[in-house]
């Protein structure tokens, strides 16, 4: 009993500080419960809803990455946000922009000199004065560069031929996630998912890579391991591979969330998880960023032919789930788009491919010929918007897109909210 009176009574204490508190008046305060969570998707299948863009998210913009005709940009596979800047590598040269989509610079020149970098070169940004770290491809090695494309020169960092991505998460630092081409003599002995790592190369945590436990008889030359994705949130990386969920800072990994599937036929033996598939598996597979947000996570799951976007419940522990998307049997989804119903300004579903470092502002990208045809005038006069306003601020913006413009990027700000947790 005294136990239970001494729960109860710092309970109220926790509220009536809280309640004293100020806090800013467009902000949340949200008790969530304590990581790690357990996503059940039986569960989620079983809870069908509409999630839409409003329900987490204030306000869409669209930004043309520069209009002027001498910087031309075509599809580009990586884009990091700064508070300021925006930075994308684009045919092996990293480009600068402003928040505007305004083009500031480049980063530095291709080639093999001293104070160049090849096509295909890694690159992060530092947290505290934006200087630009670049691992050369070809050349194993780390240079650096100031924010407006002063070299500054080489720096001493983790080296290996099988980064996949490098973050800085400190000053000193850095984050790396590894892929791997398997050949038959290839030992699988060593092999990381993920690690960090400080100025020197040296390991301070590192997750070892599932394949690492493999079986005596396995043919490694049948292997296809890709590399884990990753997004943010509150400054901290979340980053997902297979069913566990990891968060990760500068100071340690920690498991944040763990994929519950019962009964439902999903991939999880070692052949269907790591060997080269010649056909389509008919089972249910996650595609996408795990996203985490203000007391929800989302995720999609492909079934089959059938996408879902999942949402979990941080404070409740529910989950939901809505069919998001339908693909034929070429895998092309036939809906507009997959991911949440964009309700704000009534433009195709939308689902981001990164998030900036507090992980609040999420940030997708088209092809401006593409982005024009799916807004096309049928299925804008058929679209559902809360704010009308901002469904007519999307019209003039298609009027003023050119198909030949460089890539849109979609880019949605999320609600502010103040996260507590038990």
């Amino acid at each position: 009993m005294r136990v239970k009176a001494f729960i109860i009574l710092s309970l109220m204490v926790l509220l009536v500080s809280c309640n004293n508190k100020k806090y800013p008046k467009n902000e949340t305060i949200v008790f969530e419960k304590p990581y790690p969570h357990i996503i059940d998707i039986k569960e989620g299948y079983g809870n069908p809803t509409e999630i839409k863009l409003s329900s987490i998210a204030d306000s869409i913009k669209y930004i043309v990455l520069s209009k002027e005709k001498d910087v031309i940009i075509d599809a580009f596979p990586d884009l990091q946000m700064t508070d300021s800047d925006i930075y994308i590598n684009f045919r092996g040269l990293i480009y600068r922009f402003a928040m505007s989509g305004k083009f500031l610079n480049t980063i530095g020149k291709n080639g093999r000199g001293p104070e160049e970098y090849m096509s295909g070169s890694q690159f992060a940004i530092s947290s505290s004065n934006n200087n630009v770290y670049v691992k050369r491809n070809y050349m194993d090695d780390y240079i650096s560069y100031k924010s407006s494309g002063e070299f500054i020169g080489k720096i001493a960092l983790k080296k290996s031929d099988n980064i996949w991505e490098f973050r800085c998460l400190s000053d000193s630092i850095f984050m790396y996630t590894f892929y791997y081409i398997f050949m038959r003599d290839k030992s699988l002995e060593d092999i990381i998912l993920c690690g960090l790592f400080d100025m020197k190369g040296d390991k301070i945590q590192v997750i070892e890579h599932p394949a690492k436990k493999t079986p005596s008889d396995i043919d490694n030359s049948r292997l296809g391991i890709p590399p884990p994705g990753f997004t943010y949130f509150n400054n901290e990386v979340v980053l997902s591979y297979i069913d566990t969920v990891y968060k990760i800072n500068s100071d340690s990994i920690t498991t944040g969330f763990i994929l519950k599937w019962s009964d439902i036929p999903h991939r999880q033996t070692f052949e269907e998880l790591f060997y080269r598939q010649s056909e389509p598996l008919k089972k249910v597979t996650k595609s996408g960023q795990f996203l985490e947000s203000y007391g929800k996570a989302y995720f999609i799951l492909k079934d089959f032919n059938d996408y879902y976007l999942f949402e979990y419940d941080k404070i409740t522990g529910i989950t939901k789930s809505m069919l998001s998307g339908v693909a034929d049997k070429f895998s092309y989804v036939n809906d507009i788009e997959v991911g949440f119903v964009n309700d704000i300004d009534g433009g195709v579903n939308y689902y981001p491919k990164c998030t900036n470092n507090s992980g609040d502002i999420w940030i997708d990208w088209d092809d401006s010929f593409d982005f024009k045809k799916v807004h096309n005038k049928d299925f804008l006069s058929k679209s559902n918007a809360v704010y009308p306003d901002r469904k007519e601020e999307l019209r003039e913006f298609l009027n003023s897109l050119k198909e030949d413009d460089n890539p849109v990027l979609k880019v949605v700000y999320l609600k502010k909210q103040l996260n507590i947790q038990f």
